[in-house]
């Protein structure tokens, strides 16, 4: 009696493994129910390298280009809401910034955006972007900078820009509110010499009723 207990019991840890093993299998076999871990150097991620400067800046003590800039990548010919990234970084003194990782961005064809605090939008269309580095000259080495002005505080939903993307009478009364006063402000001291005063009004009244790419 007590060999046939011990010969079930002994049956029952044996099937009992067989099972094991194979459930195991399965699932070794399939994938989809694994996690998954991505690691540094996954295939897909897109980097961007750029300049953008803005116009008027004082240079008596060097490279004075350094910014708050706002790049944005949309789909080719999308308007300015159809927003695929968006993120404000600070340029370097040369207007220069390395490896903004594009999250969500995947390789392909955009068209992409700077805007920098107080100026207007630039944007070059039709950009490959490869995985990898990638790099762009908003600037158009040296020659065509962004235009500066735009000092109105409005904003888009999902964008992390600021300004209407005009020079208008909001931007010239918001000027002339705080004229003759000193203050360490990208987007009203656009002449960068802590005070804001003829230059930046000079700059102001040159780009009335510009508008930046859409």
């Amino acid at each position: 009696m007590v060999d046939k207990f011990s010969h079930k019991i002994f049956f029952v840890f044996l099937f009992a493994a067989l099972v094991f093993i194979c459930i195991t299998k399965v699932y070794a076999a399939d994938p989809v129910d694994q996690n998954v871990t991505i690691t540094v150097g996954q295939t897909g991620i897109v980097y961007l390298n750029f300049t953008f400067s803005p116009q008027g800046r004082w240079t008596g003590g060097g490279n004075n280009d350094a910014s708050n800039v706002v790049v944005e990548v949309r789909p080719v010919d999308g308007n300015k809401d159809s927003i695929i990234f968006s993120e404000e970084v600070t340029t370097d003194n040369s207007g220069q910034y390395s490896s903004l990782l594009l999250d969500n961005v995947s390789p392909g064809t955009y068209d992409v955006s700077a805007k920098g605090w107080a100026t207007l939008r630039k944007k070059e269309v039709t950009v490959i972007l490869a995985e990898g580095n990638n790099t762009i000259d908003f600037t158009d080495t040296g020659a065509d900078k962004a235009l500066s002005g735009d000092l109105d505080s409005t904003t888009r939903v999902g964008s992390a820009e600021s300004g209407d993307n005009e020079i208008s009478a909001a931007d010239y009364s918001t000027l002339i509110g705080n004229y003759n006063t000193v203050q360490d402000r990208y987007d009203l001291d656009k002449y960068t010499d802590q005070l804001i005063a003829g230059p930046d009004y000079s700059i102001l009244v040159s780009n009335y009723s510009q508008e930046g790419d859409q």
